[in-house]
């Protein structure tokens, strides 16, 4: 390899084991010798292309090493190229990556940034939130802000140094507009089912989740205790919970089992009230003890007859309520989306690439300076640069 044409490799998650790692090669090289592990079967473009994920597997003399999700981008300081591979987090995997990348003559290094504290800062932060991502639509959204985000924070960093306050404050406050429910796509939101016994909440749980998660049977008072189940909404990952009916009941058993299910409720990100079309005249009995305001109404059962009645029964809530059916699918993906307005979430994934402020602590930093600085002359820089370390406040 001609001088000055050395690829490091490094490790940038921790050392042990975990359920996803992540090794970045850097260099001009980088992207060619990510092309030589690649399986035989398989090829990458002569040319990377920033912000495209390819799904490969890694092969060396053994056989298959361990598939990978691999992409590239710019090195924003110098000419060269990082490509990140993101793997299985055991141990021998990671091992036998390394092993197959230094044979094709990668260097090992300890993962030092070469970038400025603060960008060193808000790809770590990306890179973390990386190795919990739960969906492929969470991994291609971090992977789109590891550039986007920085370029965004850089821009408002030299209107800054161009002494141009106004447009530094106005770009801020753009980029902390955009997408503010966007830290749902890595922390799953939590989605409770409340109302009253034998509505069908155990069934539009199991709907919903896209398996058999609970127990359903034609009997009030099944759910004894809160049942979850973790799904995706658009790519956007959530977990439902299924809670005991609310009834009046002297069954000490069925009273905590519905005590408990408030409780659990009251916790959660988005409360769903079901009512059963079939019974209009119960579609009051849901709110027994509700711990809050309920976000969204689901009549549900709507291929049976009554859902009108059971709409001019619930007032005013029935002008809004949604109508499902757990039996058939129906009204799913409208059910859904409204989940993800409630969360701030579009359901189209097509604005994930614009940078985004995703992290809510980060958010809260940039959000404290920009009041702060509503007071001062100017955006001061340093105060920025320490609210993307994380220093300020």
């Amino acid at each position: 390899m001609e001088p000055g044409g050395e690829v490091r490799c490094s490790l940038l998650t921790p050392h042990g084991v975990g359920a996803i790692a992540v090794l970045r090669l850097t260099g001009a090289h980088a992207w060619d010798l990510a092309r030589r592990v690649v399986a035989p079967h398989q090829s990458l473009p002569a040319v990377p292309e920033p912000d495209r994920v390819h799904f490969v597997s890694i092969t060396d003399q053994q056989g298959l090493v361990d598939d990978v999700l691999l992409a590239a981008r710019p090195d924003t300081q110098c000419p060269n190229v990082c490509v990140d591979l993101c793997c299985h987090g055991g141990r021998r995997v990671i091992e036998r990556l390394l092993i197959c990348l230094t044979d094709r003559g990668a260097i090992m290094q300890a993962a030092e940034p070469v970038s400025p504290s603060w960008q060193a800062s808000v790809v770590r932060g990306i890179d973390a939130a990386l190795a919990q991502a739960q969906t492929q639509r969470a991994a291609l959204f971090l992977l789109a802000q590891r550039a986007r985000l920085v370029a965004a924070f850089e821009e408002v960093l030299a209107r800054i140094d161009r002494g141009e306050d106004s447009e530094a404050r106005s770009e801020l406050q753009a980029l902390l507009a955009t997408a503010p429910g966007a830290h749902w796509l890595i922390q799953p939101a939590q989605i409770a089912l409340v109302g009253a016994t034998n509505v069908g909440k155990s069934s539009l749980l199991n709907r919903l989740g896209g398996r058999d998660g609970a127990i359903v049977v034609d009997r009030s008072g099944t759910t004894r205790d809160w049942v979850t189940i973790d799904t995706a909404f658009h790519g956007v990952p959530v977990t439902l919970i299924d809670t005991a009916g609310q009834r009046r009941s002297t069954d000490a058993l069925e009273r905590e089992a519905m005590t408990m299910g408030v409780s659990r409720a009251a916790s959660a990100d988005v409360l769903v009230w079901v009512v059963d079309a079939s019974r209009p005249e119960t579609a009051q009995r849901g709110t027994l003890d509700l711990p809050r305001a309920v976000n969204l109404v689901v009549i549900n059962k709507m291929d049976l007859v009554g859902g009108e009645a059971a709409r001019r029964a619930l007032g005013p809530l029935g002008e809004r309520a949604l109508g499902v059916s757990a039996r058939t699918g129906a009204g799913m993906d409208a059910l859904q989306e409204a989940v993800l307005r409630e969360l701030g979430v579009v359901s189209d994934a097509g604005t994930d690439a614009q940078p985004t402020v995703f992290d809510r602590s980060l958010r809260t930093r940039l959000s404290r300076l920009l009041r702060t600085a509503e007071h001062g002359p100017v955006l001061d820089r340093a105060d920025f640069v320490e609210a993307l370390i994380g220093k300020s406040g």
